[in-house]
């Protein structure tokens, strides 16, 4: 059910780029739930501690960034034509966020 969205949305393994790839199919299936799915997670993060909040903006924030500027030294990512959803998904979550 959803509550394990939110319990994955939580995981700090997902802080690891070595988890990439799993975190932008979690975006892809949430964004892809239906309306009420997504106005039911809005109400839970809205009830969620403010600082488990931040710590999820952050990942978040930062598999963007690491997405659009991947360090030379990191974990290999998938090449930008396969992975070309990954930012936009992360958006739209932020945006339920």
């Amino acid at each position: 059910g959803l509550y394990e969205y939110l319990l994955l949305f939580q995981n700090p393994l997902f802080s690891n780029q070595s988890s990439y790839t799993v975190f932008a199919h979690l975006f892809r299936r949430t964004i892809a739930l239906s309306s009420g799915d997504h106005q039911l997670l809005i109400n839970w993060f809205a009830r969620t501690d403010p600082e488990r909040l931040r710590q999820l903006v952050k990942r978040i924030l930062q598999f963007i960034t690491i997405r659009e500027f991947p360090p030379a030294n990191g974990h290999k990512l998938p090449s930008i034509s396969k992975s070309r959803w990954w930012i936009p998904s992360a958006t739209r979550l932020l945006a339920l966020v």
